[in-house]
């Protein structure tokens, strides 16, 4: 199970990435408007282990987004292979990556968020 907090008017949840100096904890927005797996600004994007699987458009104000490919990365209990899109902005966690979970989230500031397997 992954535990969070709603803080700052989103549900928030912290996800360890591999990067050169161990485990990187980094805190995402539960986005359940975004189809992919995660986002993350450039600069956070750097101090993984990300590698570059190539580019492709979407409709966003600043044209292009380029795509990343992670290591594995522990969710849930299970390790996965995520993409990682570079955008501006706070990192994000998907519906791609939530796909088979159970999402629960308090809607108020401090209140609890989870996400567990079905």
């Amino acid at each position: 199970m992954i535990y969070g907090r709603f803080r700052s008017a989103h549900p928030r949840i912290s996800i360890d990435l591999p990067s050169r100096e161990g485990p990187l904890i980094i805190e995402f927005i539960v986005d359940t408007g975004f189809e992919g797996d995660l986002a993350l600004p450039p600069d956070l994007v750097g101090m993984t282990l990300a590698t570059p699987s190539g580019y492709d458009s979407h409709a966003l104000a600043d044209g292009r987004i380029e795509h990343f490919e992670t290591q594995e990365i522990d969710w849930a209990g299970d390790k996965r292979i995520t993409e990682v899109l570079v955008i501006g902005g706070e990192p994000l966690v998907g519906t791609r990556l939530l796909s088979d979970m159970h999402l629960h989230a308090e809607m108020v500031e401090g209140g609890d968020v989870s996400i567990e397997p079905l």
